[in-house]
This record gives C-alpha cells, structure tokens and sequence, in this order.
C-alpha cells in the first residue's frame, strides 16, 4: 500500500523504485542473497516468551478447521496462547500440573476434559463419541495409529492438558472469595423490596438547548471521572469512508427475465422435470405441499392450472423465479405406518454402510414375499415397536424425522417399501392406512431461480467510478465535499485498532483487514485518502458488492483519550444532563399531569421496579431511575435525568422485603457470581502488568 501511495502522489518515484531495487538486487548477490529469518515465526512475546506462529497455525488448523469466521477464530485463538503464557507462571510457583492417571481420566475417561468433549461431541445431539476416544486409544496402545492422526491426537492432548492447568489456577483464585453475610442481606434486601411508581416520561428532545453550553473543560472533567472507560490500552485509527455499492441496473434485471423465459420455453417441452429442474440449478419437490405453502404470487393461478403448467418469471424476496405444476393431488389428514429401525453410530462409516445394505437386502425380501413385515421387524427393528411388528400408528406428522414425514404423508403409496432415514439410524418403511377428513390439496412442483445481481459490465462501471472518484480526490476535504456534490454519504468507522478486522458494512473479511491495514501504513498521514480501494465481494453470490474510498481521519494514541477524539460522544451525555438539571425545578412544580400534557406525554404506572437491578420492566435500563425511588418515601416525587430521556417520578408504594432466611444458599449464589467474573477479570489484571509484544498484525 505504501508504494501505491506514493506513486500515487509522484508518478516520477516508479523510475527511482526501479533503481533502488536493482541495487539492492546486486548488493544482495554480492552478500550471498540471506535475508535476515531470525523472528520470522514469533507472533509474539508475553513477558519475554515467544508465541510461535507455527504452533499458533496449527492450533488453528485444528481447532477451528471449520470456522467460518477466519478472524475472530484467530483473536481468540491468540487470547488462549496469551492465557496460557500468563498463567504457565503462576501454575509453576503453585505446583500445579496434571499427573498420569489424572491425564488418563480426561482422555479417555470417566472424568473427561471439557476441551475433549467439545472436540468429540456429535454436534447434533451434543453427545460424546465414546466409541472414537476408545478407538484412538486402541491404537496408540498397539501401536497402529497412522502417524498423522497420532500427531493430531498429541496436540489436542497438550491443549487439554494446558486447558485443565489454567482451571487450576484460576479454580485456586475463586476459592479465595467470600461474601461476609451483611453485603448477602443487602444485596438480597435490595433485589427483593419491590416499588410501584407512576412516571411521566420526557425526551431530552423536548427540552430546549438555549443558554446551555458544554465546555472543554466540563468534558474533560467527564473523561477523568471515567478513566477506565475513556484509557485506551493501545493505539487507535478512526476512518471516514465512502461506500459504491453495486447494484443491479434495469438492464441486467432484464436480460436475466429474458434467460430464464429461455429456460421457459424448453421446460415446457420436457419429458423429464426432475433432471431439468436440476440440471438447471434448480429445486424438485418429491413432496406435495399444501396450498398455504405455495408461493402467494402465483397461488391462485397455480391452484386451477393443469399439470404441466410452468408459472414466471415472477419476482420472490431478491430472485426472478419460475415454478412448474407436476401434479396435484388429495392429501390424508393422517397415515399409519410401520418401520423397521436399524441404529447406526452416526460417526461410523462403515455402522451406516452396513445398515443401508441390510435395509436394501430386508426390501428385497419383502418383495419378493419371503418373509412378513411384522417377523422382520421383531428380529431386526432396534426400537420398542419390534414387539408390535413396526406398527407405528395414525400419525398426522413426523416431527423427529423430516425424510420420514415426508415420505409416508406425500410420497408413499400404500403396500410398497421404503427406505428411509432419522437421526436414529436407517429405516424400512411402509404405509398401511389413510384417513381423508378435510381432503386438502396438494401440490408437487419444481422451481427454478435466478437471483438478481450486477452483471460483470455493471460490476466493472461501479469500480471504475470509485477508482476516478480516488484518483482526483487525495485528501479528506477534497473527498467530503466531491461526496457531497455527488450527494453521498461519508461515513465515520469505529476507532480501530492494528489487529482488528471489521470495517463499515463489510463486517469480518479480508477487504475489512486489509482496510485496517492500511489506516496503520507509515505512509498514510492524517487527511490522506488511501491509495487503494477497499475491494469487497459477496460471500454467498461472489459478486463485487462494494467499492470503498477510505481516509485516515485521525490517530488516537493510548491512554486517557483527549477531549477532542471524545467530543461527539460526551458532549450529547453532558448536554442531557445540563437540560435535566435547568428544567427539574419548573418540571417538579407542574405536578405529573400538567408535566405530561406539556410534554405530549401520559403518566403511566409502573411495578415491580427494584434497586438491585437496573434493568426496569417497560422503561428499561435506567438505574437512575431506580436509585431515585428508593431514596424516596410513599407519596413523595422526584425529577431525574436517566440514560434516554427525563423522568417525573412519584413512589406510590415500597413493598420491603422479608428478611432472608437462608444466608448459606444465598451465600454460595454470590460467591459462584463473583468466582464467574474472576477468569476474565484476573486475566485481563495480568495482561495489564505484562510485557506483551503483539506482531499479528505482520502476518495477518
């Protein structure tokens, strides 16, 4: 980016590029052509030792191989290893490790690691796949595990056991807190004694702003009453950006109405929907659907038409579509049916493998008659309905198998055997009955659907326009007020810091990380615009979608932040408050209905409301509010100013609470509170007492 940018600036610069690199190019054959490798792997260092980006990639390669999302999966990953570092220390002073039986146990069991059960769990049914550990250890016992999932295993084994000494430590920290019983009676005398107010509610809006001002100084006196709020541990880059986004023209809606009255034409003639339908990126329902299921576009025209009938294109939610009829039909309002269950181990290819042949081979003997339906069952069904013959009854839906729901109620046809699948393993199935009550109709389709995106004309115009757009403005002025004329928007980012990976509507992707990047070039000065355009394709669709025009507006550096970098976000809080406290005395002296027909409002009543929790049923989290009513007694008012707008308050009644009774269980309630906050509050004291020295940023 750097070299873009000046040559952005100064096209002549190419020319003196061109010969530093030939000289550099003969200096380093001169010295043998070695670059310097000596850091090439630390990611970083905590406290002087190295995080390893060859452990760190393959950490991530195991551990979130399908993680969809590469770049929070990477700060996380990086927040583990930094943990680890940290607490590796403390576990050493302490004695703390994880013995042979105890590593045992949390391999293989019965204590298992809760990194081994996340690792091992059937992600749909959450349970652990015993039979897998038992395998890999069966292997390793005999020597026969093949040599990559051996190293695989071994790593998975070091994480858990670097995993279960951090809950050590951690574990030692919490046992050293107590909650002494008078804090236990308050907290509890303070969630549990209820209020009921009547309240007017008054936006901030209505309040008049004249006469009022906020200084630098009273914002500073802002910042320094919230210092753990406004520090910043690191430095922070803010951008303002302008987005081009790439949408369809009409030209491209059209030609892709025109493609699909193609395919139009040559659906009607077919012999075989299934396969066209297919063949053409499209959908066929094996299902008949009712009419409330069809898509309201065409419903009423599909529900008269004759098989064989082909609607559209229509438009649907984003896409120009067309839907065939291929047959219609009355539906039963229920069905009995039988099965026979073969389980499976949904982990086991060769368990599923050998019950799909046994289903197949059971078909083959119904049919050929050799053997009734109801013996089979009893000898091979792995469910209680073996005692029955299968008979599974009068069901009107399936719930726990969607394949099976729709093949008795849709497709099925009665004395002929299926097969079918749940996540119970592969069955046989066959319908014995049906009841007709409301003899609803139904309806099987096919649809085929384009959705609309920019041609690549269209694509290629919308980036054309960004690059002239970055070509002739290359500052920050120059860019607002081209934005304006052209009646765009700019756009200001969150602060950023070096490693984060998030940018406008870009959301976490490479364009976003590489916009970051580049607002922490050494090149790029506050006012520049970068040189290079933020170049953004749909994931689902892979379309450019965006083009965006990025400038570094201004570097905060660490610490207490200044006035101006917080200016637009205290002086809206400062302003409230200046208003509230101007209009509190005229507001109190209205009395609440002449407050609320002032203001537009009404006087509602609230209950409930309780001072341990500043979250209040209907108004929301206003813990002024709450602080306000308690100090109050029964027929007494207030004005507060609270987070969202003013309150007229008036305490209709205080409900105090029955003293506590059982102070051990409330006890241990607080105690287990407190010890969920010590793992990130701990962790985050000793990353502040740290040396960390983070190089993500070099090679991601």
């Amino acid at each position: 980016m750097a070299l873009i940018q000046k040559i952005r600036k100064n096209s002549w610069i190419l020319i003196i590029f061109i010969g530093l690199a030939l000289f550099a190019f003969l200096l380093m054959d001169m010295g043998g052509g070695q670059p310097n490798l000596g850091d090439q792997f630390t990611l970083g260092k905590v406290n002087g030792k190295v995080v390893d980006n060859r452990e760190f990639q393959q950490a991530q390669q195991t551990l979130y191989r399908n993680q969809p999302n590469e770049f929070s999966a990477k700060k996380d990953l990086w927040d583990y290893f930094l943990q680890k570092s940290l607490l590796q220390d403390e576990a050493k002073q302490l004695g703390l490790g994880v013995g042979e039986l105890e590593m045992e146990s949390m391999l293989y069991g019965p204590e298992y690691s809760p990194f081994i059960r996340r690792q091992f769990s059937n992600p749909s049914t959450g349970q652990l796949d015993v039979n897998q550990l038992n395998s890999i250890k069966a292997g390793i016992d005999a020597g026969d595990l093949p040599k990559e999932q051996e190293q695989q295993w071994n790593f998975l084994a070091k994480f858990a056991e670097e995993e279960r000494v951090q809950a050590k430590v951690i574990g030692m920290m919490g046992k050293g807190l107590y909650t002494p019983s008078w804090l236990v009676e308050d907290n509890y005398m303070d969630e549990n004694t209820t209020m009921t107010a009547e309240y007017v509610k008054i936006p901030y809006s209505e309040i008049s702003a004249s006469g009022i001002s906020v200084t630098d100084n009273d914002i500073k006196a802002y910042i320094n009453q919230h210092q753990a709020e406004y520090t910043r541990a690191e430095e922070e880059r803010v951008a303002e950006y302008i987005v081009f986004e790439v949408s369809p023209t009409s030209a491209d809606s059209a030609a892709l109405r025109s493609e699909l009255d193609t395919i139009k034409s040559r659906w009607s003639v077919t012999d075989n929907d299934s396969s066209f339908a297919l063949i053409n990126r499209g959908i066929f329902n094996q299902v008949y659907i009712k009419e409330d299921q069809l898509d309201p576009e065409i419903s009423a025209a599909l529900t008269t038409a004759d098989a064989g009938t082909t609607f559209g294109p229509y438009y649907k939610n984003g896409y120009y579509k067309l839907t065939k009829l291929i047959d219609k039909k009355v539906l039963a309002d229920s069905v009995r049916y039988r099965h026979i269950l073969l389980s499976v181990n949904p982990n086991d290819a060769n368990s599923i493998a050998a019950a799909d042949a046994r289903a197949d081979s059971l078909i083959g003997v119904l049919e050929a008659g050799a053997e009734r339906f109801d013996t089979l069952a009893a000898r091979f069904s792995g469910d209680q309905t073996a005692s029955t013959g299968g008979d599974m009854g009068y069901v009107a839906s399936v719930p726990w198998s969607p394949d099976i729901n729709n093949l008795i109620l849709y497709r099925a046809e009665r004395g002929k055997y299926y097969k079918s699948f749940s996540r119970f393993g592969i069955h046989v199935v066959e319908v014995t009955g049906e009841k007709m009550g409301a003899r609803d109709m139904g309806y099987k389709i096919a649809s085929i659907a384009r959705i609309i995106i920019p041609s690549q004309n269209t694509q290629e115009a919308v980036f054309r326009k960004a690059n002239d757009f970055l070509f002739d403005n290359r500052d920050i002025e120059k860019m607002r007020a081209s934005a304006k004329e052209l009646g765009m928007t700019v756009s200001t980012s969150k602060p950023k810091g070096i490693n984060d990976y998030t940018f406008g509507p870009l959301g976490e992707s490479q364009t976003s990380r590489k916009l970051v990047k580049d607002l922490f070039d050494e090149d790029l000065k506050v006012g520049e615009v970068n040189a290079e355009i933020g170049d953004y394709s749909d994931p689902t669709n892979y379309y450019r979608k965006y083009c965006i025009v990025s400038a570094l507006k201004e570097i905060r550096s660490p610490g207490l932040a200044s006035v101006e970098n917080v200016r637009s976000e205290v002086e809206p809080i400062l302003l409230n408050r200046a208003k509230a406290e101007s209009a509190k005395a005229e507001i109190a002296a209205m009395g609440l209905e002449a407050a609320a027909n002032k203001y537009g409002s009404t006087v509602l009543t609230q209950d409930n409301i309780s001072f341990g929790s500043s979250i209040i049923p209907v108004i929301g989290e206003e813990p002024a509010v709450a602080a306000a009513l308690s100090q109050l007694n029964n027929g007494e008012t207030t004005v507060v100013g609270g987070n969202n707008a003013i309150y007229y308050l008036k305490l209709n009644e205080k409900q105090a609470a029955v003293p506590a009774t059982n102070i051990p269980q409330l006890r241990s309630t607080a105690n287990q509170a407190a010890q969920s906050l010590i793992p990130n509050a701990v962790i985050q004291a000793m990353r502040d007492g740290a040396e960390v020295e983070d190089k993500r940023s070099v090679f991601f």
